[in-house]
């Protein structure tokens, strides 16, 4: 009894409705009307190169996102310009959607343009944000509605990247992105005067520009535009090695015997990051045999060398669920492939507490799909691994009687839905006596209620293993924590990544 009074008195419960003695100068409330710790711009940032802010949250419009998202990327580029460009050459690999990187990209040059030294960090990695020529071309359609000019040390950049590959390989990303965000690669050249430093490239430029005759590729694209038969269009495809990006939208991306053709020949990442746009397109209605073709494909993926991580597979899956484009043959092929994924994975011998946030704020806009799916993902991960499902309760999957997988897919709604309190998962995984080395909270962050997650975490340590560590896999683009930065025992982690596990196991080991 004395131990308990002990421990009471040791305890902070102070409700999450207000900030922590002593810390209220580095907290602020969530939308919820929950205290964290603000992040300031580097968590902001963080969180938007990652997960986007397309379709906002619970509680904040997308328009209101996107305004504090803009302040928060000129802030944070100005104040770490170094941090900022390291944080966006990651995101590059690990982005979802790499529109969001680059948006950050063009804000971030655009803050520092008045400053010589800073402009140079960030144009130092021009060459790892611009990979591709629709990158190119998105990403100049973010300086021009920012309302920029080509200055000089843009136009530099762009030469080195027109000139730093093999002349036909970049004749082929020119080609095989025509046209994005209103941009065309000639409306560059124009803009920003590229010196070619090769003969071949000199002669594509002047074609792309109007002032010289096509190249043998751009020949067989010209070709392409005259046919009127899909038996004449599949041979000129086989002799330029043409991709579907450079057929005539009008009519043949319209046509299904066009995509019968395309989809087996597409490599395997590019068939799941574009498999929405099939469907769109022409694998929905009557086109059976279309969709048979697709299924067939997707059926394939992750076996011997069609390698896909499981995450860009579940991607796919929720686009497709976003519009209302998914059968139930599709969904299990899909599910089996994500599944498949995990065959080769290295796994960590470290134990983990999971915690699962399904409050009714995580029902918006398929985030307890998101949290099923990062669920699956730590418990393939991690060869210890205890999983829980909390609002301002907590469960776990056994009392629930659901599965994460279940979530995931969609053959399951949330067992939960209330309010949100990530104090009370927290005690009941130590009130179970789970001695786990980190405790994972895949959440929104809109939790309010009960204590706050710190210190109810603190008393877990004292009571349960004092060298565990907390991690947040936030599934919202703010920065408002619930961890707290200045601790090396706790961090947040933009959770809609494909890394997410194997950040989480480095974190660990540390």
């Amino acid at each position: 009894m004395r131990k308990n009074v002990f421990d009471s008195a040791l305890s902070d419960h102070t409700p999450q409705s207000k900030p922590l003695p002593g810390k209220e100068h580095r907290m602020k409330s969530n939308p919820a009307g929950g205290y964290g710790f603000d992040e300031g711009a580097a968590g902001i940032v963080r969180r938007f190169v990652v997960l986007g802010i397309d379709n906002g949250t619970f509680y904040t419009s997308e328009h209101a996102l996107a305004r504090k998202t803009v302040d928060a990327i000129r802030s944070y580029a100005n104040e770490d310009t170094d941090g900022f460009a390291d944080l966006l050459t990651y995101a590059r690999g690990v982005a979802m959607r790499q529109r969001d990187p680059l948006a950050a990209y063009a804000v971030g040059l655009d803050a520092v343009r008045s400053n010589p030294d800073k402009a140079a960090k960030l144009y130092e990695i021009f060459n790892d944000m611009i990979r591709t020529g629709g990158d190119m071309l998105v990403f100049m359609g973010y300086t021009r509605a920012l309302g920029r000019g080509v200055g000089r040390g843009m136009r530099k950049a762009i030469s080195r990247w027109y000139n730093r590959r093999n002349p036909q390989d970049t004749e082929f990303q020119i080609a095989k992105y025509r046209k994005r965000g209103g941009f065309a690669h000639e409306d560059v050249v124009r803009l920003a005067h590229p010196r070619p430093r090769s003969d071949y490239l000199s002669r594509v430029f002047r074609y792309i520009t109007g002032h010289g005759p096509p190249t043998p590729l751009f020949e067989n694209i010209e070709a392409a535009k005259k046919v009127s038969t899909m038996s004449a269009l599949e041979e000129i495809i086989k002799r330029g090695k043409l991709t579907w990006e450079m057929i005539p939208t009008d009519p043949w991306h319209k046509r299904p015997e066009f995509w019968d053709f395309m989809i087996p020949r597409l490599p395997p990442l590019a068939f799941v990051r574009h498999l929405h746009r099939f469907t769109d397109r022409c694998i929905s209605g009557d086109h059976y045999c279309l969709r048979a073709k697709a299924i067939d494909r997707i059926s394939r993926l992750n076996r011997g060398d069609a390698r896909v991580h499981p995450g860009r597979v579940f991607n796919a899956y929720l686009e497709l669920v976003k519009r209302r484009k998914l059968d139930s043959a599709m969904a299990t092929e899909l599910e089996e492939a994500f599944f498949r994924g995990f065959t080769d994975m290295e796994r960590a011998h470290s134990s983990v507490a999971v915690a699962l946030d399904m409050s009714g704020s995580m029902r918006w806009e398929n985030r307890t799909h998101m949290a099923g799916a990062l669920g699956v993902l730590l418990a393939k991960k991690f060869i210890g691994a205890h999983t829980y499902y909390f609002d301002t309760r907590a469960v776990t999957p056994d009392e629930a009687g659901v599965s994460p997988r279940e979530l995931a897919f969609g053959r399951a709604g949330s067992p939960l839905g209330g309010g949100t309190a990530v104090s009370r998962v927290i005690e009941r995984i130590e009130a179970d006596g789970v001695a786990a080395d980190a405790i994972v909270i895949v959440t929104d962050e809109q939790s309010w209620y009960g204590r706050h997650p710190v210190a109810a975490f603190d008393d877990y340590k004292r009571r349960i293993n004092r060298n565990a560590k907390l991690v947040v896999l936030s599934l919202a683009a703010d920065g408002i924590s619930l961890t707290d930065p200045e601790r090396s025992d706790q961090m947040t982690v933009a959770g809609w990544t494909p890394d997410a596990a194997d950040i989480v196991a480095r974190f660990i080991e540390e």
